[in-house]
């Protein structure tokens, strides 16, 4: 304690007799700061071992549950085996979303830091390569994520490709995917606005149903109730009153031409056939729609590789984006930025 207080003494007697010195010596310090500040790794929050594990499960575009159950039943049998997991919960179809059957999410819990030999980081690099087992599905494995600010996922890489033109957007992501995944900074690159869903575009004859008598209406109330289903009336038992639901079956709605056999009743009371009326366009259709500041946009997230800082991965993301392919896109996308 003695010879701290008398460095003390020594170094604050020093600094009143040389002020100048100490001061112009401090200003060069900061000063000189800033230059290695560039240089230094940068991140909004450390890497943490938190001990959770947070799973994408995407099956191809139209899948169905079904599909898309089974895949994540062989994702639980590998992670089960796997000594350092102590519990698995998975959801498919989506956390409180329908609509959703080629896809899932999960959350894998690990046993206490003392009980695991591998760190969070080392568990979820050993799952990546042993998932890629599962053919027909992609699983996209965070270990690194912080608070979705901003109503974001929290992932440690997310931006967002805005635009007019939606099929520019995807053309824009698709480069910028294959050139982030080159970098070999960043994995498990995903959006999920990109994603499309087989549909049928039912379009109305209308001279034709006009000649036949039919009305567009009656067309529209026709594929309504045998697809969508529809309340036709309600019955009483035990006090209690419930609705008539009508719908073909499922076995007779799964593909259109179950729907061109379905009747329509014109205005002189006779049955036509709907595909004697109609015309039937097969289409593919987005499956989510997002838009940030009341414009089509893609959000895009991406995890970090093993050793990788959030500041080298943004550094890479930005150049990615002036590139001169990239930059051409953009222009296409904004003419305004030419």
């Amino acid at each position: 304690m003695g010879s701290l207080k008398n460095s003390y003494s020594k170094g604050l007697a020093f600094s009143l007799n040389h002020r100048f010195k100490v001061l112009a010596a401090s200003f060069i310090i900061f000063l000189s700061s800033f230059l290695f500040l560039k240089k230094i790794p940068r991140e909004f929050s450390p890497a943490q071992d938190s001990g959770v594990l947070f799973c994408i499960f995407l099956a191809p575009d139209g899948r169905s549950m079904d599909y898309t159950n089974e895949k994540v039943r062989q994702f639980e049998n590998i992670v089960s085996k796997n000594s350092n997991v102590l519990r698995t919960y998975v959801a498919v179809g989506g956390f409180g979303r329908g609509g959703q059957g080629n896809r899932g999410n999960g959350v894998v819990v690990l046993k206490p830091k003392s009980e695991r030999k591998l760190s969070q980081a080392e568990v979820a690099a050993l799952l990546r390569e042993e998932v890629k087992s599962i053919e027909g599905m992609k699983v996209f494995i965070r270990d690194r994520f912080g608070s979705a600010i901003g109503g974001r996922r929290g992932s440690p890489v997310e931006f967002t490709i805005k635009g007019p033109n939606p099929d520019l957007q995807k053309e824009l992501y698709y480069k910028m995917l294959e050139k982030m995944e080159a970098t070999g900074l960043m994995q498990g690159i995903r959006s999920d606005d990109v994603r499309d869903l087989p549909e049928i575009h039912i379009v109305p004859d209308r001279e034709e149903a006009r000649s036949r008598g039919i009305e567009v209406a009656e067309i529209a109330r026709a594929i309504n109730i045998s697809t969508g289903g529809a309340v036709v009336g309600q019955y009483s038992k035990g006090g209690r009153r419930f609705d008539v639901f009508v719908q073909l079956s499922e076995k007779d709605r799964r593909s259109p031409d179950d729907i061109k056999n379905v009747f329509v009743r014109n205005n002189r009371g006779e049955l036509v056939h709907l595909k004697d009326v109609v015309s039937f366009d097969k289409k593919n259709g987005p499956q989510n729609i997002y838009r940030e500041d009341r414009s089509r946009a893609i959000r895009v997230d991406a995890n970090l590789a093993t050793g990788v800082v959030v500041s080298e991965a943004i550094s890479a993301v930005g150049k990615i984006a002036k590139a001169s392919p990239t930059r051409r896109l953009l222009h296409r996308l904004f003419p305004e930025l030419r």
